[in-house]
Formats: C-alpha cells, sequence, structure tokens
C-alpha cells in the first residue's frame, strides 16, 4: 500500500494543487481572473437560461407595455410626438382600468409651444396689449406640457429618470423611497450617484413619482442583471419597475435587509412587506426573463391614442411606455436575445416582483461554492491516481454529470444560481492531468518493464503487468511461489566435444523453446547460468496456481527436448537430455544486486531446495523432481511417489515426487503401475521388506530401466530390516549435491 502510495505521489500532489488554484480562481479579485471566471459563469447562465425558457410562454395578465413602435411612429409621426397626444394616450389609459403607468423616458426638456414663440418675438416690439393677452391665452391653452399634466394629475405614474456616472443634474426628481431602516444603511454597498437625467419639474410634480431605468450591462455587453434601489444625496431612489409594483400594491415603504461582512453591508434583499426581493449586494437584481423578446402583451402606442384596442387587456395592470422602435435606441443585448426592447427588461422585473420568483445568488453561495469545489477535488485528487482510464473517464463524466445534475436542480426548484463553470474545468483538469500523467508513466513503466523482464517474461505479461494495480514487489518481499531449475546432463563432455561457436548455437537452438515454453506457461525467466536455466512462478504477477503452471512447463519442456533431440543429431549436435526440478515455497523475490548491477530473482531455503531436488534426478534416474509442496493440490496430474530424504543442508525431511504427465495423457498400463508402485512402497515404509522385495522385482522384472526398483531392492539388500532404529521412517539422506 505504502509503495503504490508512493508511486501515486505526484499526481495526488499535483491534484491536490490544481484543486487550490481552483479554489483561488473562484475566489480571486484579480480583474484579470475575475473577468474570466465571470465569463465562464455568465455563459453557463446564459445556456441555463435559455435551455429553461419556452417561446409559448402566455403573457403577464399585470404587466402590459404600451409600444412606441415602427406602426406608431408611421401613424403619429417622428419621436418626439406633441404631448397632447400622450395626454390622449393617458385618459384613454385611465378610462381602460390602468392602475400604475411608468414611462421608460425622459421628458428632459419643455414641449415648444407656437404662441409662446410668437409673444418672445414681440416682446420688443409695441403691439396692440388686447392682441398679447389673446395670445398669451391661446398659448396656455395649446402648451402641451400644460396638457400633458393635466392628464397625469390624480393618477398612479412613474415618471423615468437616469443616474449619471458624474455630477450634472438635469430636471427634477420624485420623492425617495421611505424605507425603514434608512439609518442602518450607511455602510451598505448600494451603488451611488451624483448626477441625473429627469424630466422637466411641470411634469414630475404632476406624475408626484420617479423611477431610474438605468440597467448596467455586463463587462460581455449583455444585459443580465437591473439594479432596483441607487442611493442618491443620501436617500435611496427605486427602479422604474420597483416603484411601479410598489405603487401598484399601495405599498407605503420598504425594508432594505443587509448582510453585514467585515464592516461592511452587502445588500442582501428589499422588501416590499409581501414579498423579499433577492438582489445582489449592491442592490441589482437578475433580470427574471420569462421568455424571448415579446413575451408580454405589446399595445401599438398609436392604437392606444386612437382607441383601437380592447380595454379589458388593461384594465388592473401596470402598463410600461416605452418603445421597440430600432431608431429610438432602447434596444439591448440580452441573454435570450441580442435584439431585446430595453422597456421589457422592466417589465419582467416587475413581472418578477408581482409573481414572487427571482433567480438570485443566495447569501451561502460563496460558501458552498467553495466546499463543494473542494471535497470534490479533494475527492477526486485522490481517487483518480489509482484508478484505471476506463474507469476514470467513468469516474469523471459521473462527477461532471452530478455537478450539472445539481446545479440543474437548484436552478429548476429554488432559482438559486451557483457555480458550475469553475467545479467542473476543476474536474476536467484533474481527469486530463491524471490522465496525460498515467500515459507519460505507463509509457516510461512499459519501457523500464521491458528492459528489465523483456528478456525474462513474455510481452503479454509485461503488459498485464502495467494494467495491474498489484505491488510487483521490485523492492523485495516474501511471497508463496514456485521455482524451476533446468539442466543438461552431461554438458561438460557435450562441451567439449564442441567448439565455442557450435556450443553457442546448440545452447541457442536449446534455451529458445524452453524459454518460450515458460513464457506461455506464465513463468518468469530468472537467469542462464551455463547450461542452466532458472526460472518461478507467482512473480512479478501473483499467480494463484503457480504450482500447476510450473508443472506445466516442466512436462512441456521434457517433450519439447524429445522433439528437439533428433533435430539437433541430424545437426552434428551431441545427444541432449535435460533434468528439472520444481519447489514451492516461501521466497524473497525482488530486484537483488548492488548499486553498479541488479536483478530480479529470487532467494532462500525454497530456492536452494529446487536446485538439490534437480541434482537428485540423475540419482533417481529420472528426468523431473518436484517437492511435497508443489505437490499438494495437484489432483490434475499423474505422480509417483520417489522417496522421503534429507537433501545435503536441510535438516527435515521432503517427500519427492516425480510428475509422469496429466490424468488424462496416463494410459491405464501407467496408472496400474503407478499404483502398484506405491503399493510396493508402502510394504517398505511399514517394514514388511520380504512383501516388498517381492514386490519392487515384480516391478522390475517388467520394466528393468526403471532405476527406482533397484534404488529400493539395494537398498533393502545392503541393511537387515531387523536392525532398523525404532524410529526408522524411511528418510534417506543424501550427502552430496
Amino acid at each position: 500500500m505504502l509503495t503504490r502510495l508512493r508511486r501515486h505521489l505526484f499526481p495526488i500532489s499535483a491534484g491536490i494543487a490544481i484543486v487550490f488554484f481552483a479554489l483561488l480562481f473562484q475566489t480571486t479579485e484579480h480583474p484579470l481572473l475575475k473577468q474570466l471566471r465571470d465569463r465562464l459563469e455568465w455563459t453557463v447562465y446564459d445556456l441555463r437560461l435559455q435551455a429553461t425558457l419556452t417561446g409559448d410562454i402566455a403573457p403577464h395578465p399585470s404587466v402590459i407595455i404600451i409600444d412606441i413602435d415602427e406602426k406608431s411612429l408611421a401613424a403619429e409621426g417622428h419621436w418626439p410626438w406633441p404631448r397632447a397626444k400622450l395626454a390622449q394616450m393617458m385618459e384613454n389609459m385611465a378610462a381602460a382600468g390602468v392602475v400604475v403607468t411608468a414611462f421608460d423616458i425622459v421628458f428632459s426638456e419643455p414641449e415648444a409651444n407656437a404662441a409662446t414663440s410668437v409673444l418672445n418675438v414681440l416682446a420688443d416690439t409695441a403691439v396692440d396689449p388686447a392682441f398679447t393677452d389673446t395670445l398669451s391665452i391661446v398659448a396656455e391653452q395649446i402648451d402641451g406640457d400644460t396638457i400633458f399634466t393635466r392628464s397625469l394629475h390624480d393618477k398612479e405614474v412613474v415618471m423615468g429618470f437616469a443616474f449619471l456616472d458624474n455630477e450634472d443634474k438635469f430636471g427634477s426628481l420624485g420623492p425617495p423611497l421611505v424605507v425603514n431602516n434608512l439609518a442602518d444603511l450607511g455602510n451598505a454597498t448600494i451603488r451611488t450617484s451624483s448626477g441625473y437625467l429627469a424630466s422637466i419639474e411641470k411634469l414630475q410634480q404632476a406624475a408626484r413619482y420617479s423611477g431610474f431605468f438605468n440597467a448596467r450591462p455586463d463587462s460581455d455587453g449583455l444585459v443580465r442583471r437591473s439594479g432596483i434601489i441607487y442611493r442618491h444625496a443620501d436617500r435611496i431612489y427605486p427602479s422604474l419597475a420597483l416603484e411601479a409594483v410598489r405603487l401598484f400594491y399601495a405599498v407605503d415603504d420598504v425594508t432594505i435587509k443587509t448582510a453585514p461582512i467585515s464592516g461592511v453591508k452587502p445588500i442582501e434583499y428589499v422588501s416590499l412587506g409581501f414579498y423579499d426581493i433577492p438582489t445582489d449586494g449592491r442592490g441589482a437584481v437578475l433580470v427574471p426573463f420569462r421568455g424571448p423578446p415579446y413575451s408580454f402583451h405589446y399595445i401599438p402606442a398609436t392604437d392606444v391614442i386612437n382607441g383601437n384596442f380592447d380595454p379589458a387587456i388593461l384594465d388592473g395592470t401596470i402598463a410600461f411606455v416605452g418603445t421597440s422602435a430600432t431608431g429610438l435606441s432602447d434596444i439591448r443585448p440580452t441573454p435570450v436575445s441580442n435584439v431585446y426592447p430595453g422597456v421589457e427588461v422592466h417589465a419582467n422585473i416587475a413581472a418578477g416582483i408581482l409573481d414572487m420568483q427571482f433567480p438570485y445568488e443566495p447569501v451561502w453561495a460563496t460558501g458552498f461554492n467553495f466546499i463543494m469545489t473542494l471535497v470534490v477535488g479533494l475527492f477526486l485528487a485522490l481517487l483518480l491516481p489509482f484508478m484505471s482510464p476506463l474507469r476514470s473517464v467513468l469516474l469523471f463524466i459521473s462527477v461532471s454529470a452530478a455537478l450539472i445534475a445539481l446545479n440543474a436542480w437548484l436552478w429548476s426548484e429554488y432559482l438559486f444560481v451557483v457555480a458550475i463553470s469553475s467545479p467542473l474545468i476543476m474536474v476536467f483538469l484533474l481527469a486530463t492531468s491524471n490522465s496525460l500523467y498515467g500515459f507519460l508513466t505507463e509509457a516510461k513503466s512499459k519501457k523500464q518493464l521491458r528492459e528489465q523482464f523483456g528478456q525474462y517474461v513474455p510481452p503479454q505479461l509485461v503488459d498485464e503487468m502495467m494494467n495491474s494495480n498489484e505491488d510487483l514487489g521490485f523492492e523485495g518481499e516474501k511471497r508463496d511461489m514456485t521455482v524451476l531449475f533446468a539442466d543438461i546432463r552431461s554438458f561438460t563432455t557435450i562441451s567439449e566435444s564442441l567448439s565455442a561457436q557450435d556450443l553457442a548455437r546448440m545452447l541457442n537452438r536449446f534455451f529458445t523453446p524452453m524459454t518460450e515454453i515458460i513464457f506461455t506457461h506464465k513463468g518468469t525467466i530468472d537467469k542462464y547460468v551455463g547450461d542452466m536455466i532458472m526460472a518461478f512462478w507467482g512473480a512479478p504477477l501473483r499467480d494463484g496456481d503457480h504450482a500447476r503452471h510450473a508443472i506445466q512447463g516442466a512436462l512441456a519442456m521434457l517433450d519439447k527436448v524429445d522433439e528437439i533431440k533428433s533435430e539437433l543429431m541430424a545437426l552434428g549436435y551431441p545427444e541432449i537430455n535435460l533434468g528439472v526440478g520444481l519447489n514451492t515455497g516461501s521466497m524473497n523475490v525482488g530486484n537483488m544486486g548492488s548499486d553498479f548491477r541488479r536483478a530480479y530473482t529470487v532467494l532462500g531455503d525454497s530456492v536452494n531446495l529446487g536446485s538439490r531436488l534437480e541434482g537428485l534426478t540423475k540419482q533417481y534416474g529420472v528426468k523431473l523432481i518436484c517437492g511435497e509442496t508443489t505437490r499438494a493440490g495437484q489432483t490434475d496430474f499423474l505422480f509417483r511417489r520417489l522417496d522421503k530424504v534429507r537433501v545435503k543442508g536441510k535438516n527435515e525431511p521432503v517427500i519427492i515426487y516425480e510428475p509422469l504427465c496429466s490424468h488424462y495423457r496416463a494410459s491405464e498400463k501407467m496408472h496400474n503401475e503407478v499404483a502398484a508402485y506405491e503399493s510396493a512402497l508402502d510394504l517398505y515404509y511399514a517394514r514388511d521388506w520380504t512383501g516388498a522385495r517381492q514386490a519392487f522385482a515384480a516391478l522390475k522384472e517388467n520394466d528393468p530401466g526403471r532405476m527406482i526398483y533397484s534404488i529400493y531392492l539395494d537398498r533393502m539388500a545392503s541393511q537387515n530390516v531387523d536392525d532398523l532404529p525404532a524410529d526408522w521412517d524411511g528418510t534417506f539422506t543424501h550427502t552430496s549435491k
């Protein structure tokens, strides 16, 4: 576990660094990074908003728009129109039952009066006083401002105005909001302005109320939010939409709730009593767009002036008077359309207040974003390095889908706006960095593994090692394994009969198929020492069937020797025979050696015993011997129990076996012979040597070349059974290797 942890320490550290920078990116106020973050979040916000809007939404029943559109301009003439027409429009709206009229228009200059202009010209001229008196009466009667003013009396009218970024003041403002807790807003982070552009005093006094229509676009030019309160001269002024709804519901005063942080007071919401309007820290709302442009009832202004409309549509409504005409420059780019009438922005805000539905970023959003990014980031940073590429991709997709689903649910259920782009980018970077690191380290590790094991294990095993998550034990560990020693018989005699070149060619021809067989049966070549091959099973990759695979490999090697023996002799090489020893047990495996040279090898008593067993093959006249631990649990093979021996350097006796072949290849005759041999051996160990001699003699008569029969007959001939010690267990001690 510690080895795997060390191996993945770098990607884990890199992942934690990515999480740290994601949190820094999410909270930084650096202008460039903040702008980039905002742009990303705005893009996601726009896509989410567009995905949830429908084009067939019904017009709002309480908010309508009187539109100075292209049709009205064609019918009534270019803007500005005579204010007498607006007065007629006001009278018709009032008669239809409009509750509040909100002008998204500034009347910043008096309307020109022809009679007044004549009087001004005649001021220094001798004219009959009766004429000028009559002309003054006419001027009063035809004065557009006066006519318009009379139409505003006794009606709920909100005049629009704009706050300026300078200290210039034009026109007259209506009364500020009556704020219950005005004294508590000294450090409130409300936008402040010193200058304004408003309607002339005569009209404003008649209308009584006013509301600003500033809608500041974000840095990408799109209008997503709009302020509903501004501070001017230590007073709080409402937006056009807020004031219209306040009058609609006859709310006398408002409360502005703040969330004090570090000595300042960000705005949390503006309360009209029946509804708390959620705002950002500066008193702006996210515009609750109901749909694409023209999602409200639009009535051409010319139709209202001339009475060509259905009064029922206007009854009991808030009417916003504005323009959708391109030439009058009140078209705004928004997330739902690049061509969006500015007056409809105010209508959406009013409808949002009436419906009590606003998208907003709750006060806990910053903390939620931070914790979500931290938890998800650390989860992935600690988990991804330990996962396969496929599982990493599935986890990346799953986590991304979960984040998107959570974000969509918070939006659809509560209209909460929480960060999504930063966490998604972090997840992408974590997945990508781990994939890239995995690709690079895998390529490097494969190269190292191929360099280290290419000659000792098959290529497919190298690939399996790369795809394995297990500890390969390079640094050394104890494992239960099986070791093989294979030695060419009488190699000294063979080598003396061949030249160095012929000997090398012969060994290459011999070792190549032997190595292929070991590879085929999942073995690992340890080393070639002269005429000897050493191999093992169970490392680098663990193998639960290492003993079975080793036996299969050893039998296949012996079959191959019989096959190539004649081929080599045909080429002029001496006859080759092979002795093989197998042993299973606990061994030390790993990279061992010096700082100058290392080898992946096995060490231990079990390894030494395997070498001793290979040496015993000559003494027992067999080609293959395995220890009792290798024999244990192997039911697929036919074994001949050879002896119970104590080898040189070992005190504990071990039972040795000759693996003959797999059961399905053994003939009935072979099974019978082994059974008869086992019976003879049982008699031998039971000290019934008379019966044992007869049994072994019968076996030798049927198979005179089988050395093991002669071995037991010679032992019984050289010693009297009555001379055996009481603790005799049949163990034979070998004094040579």
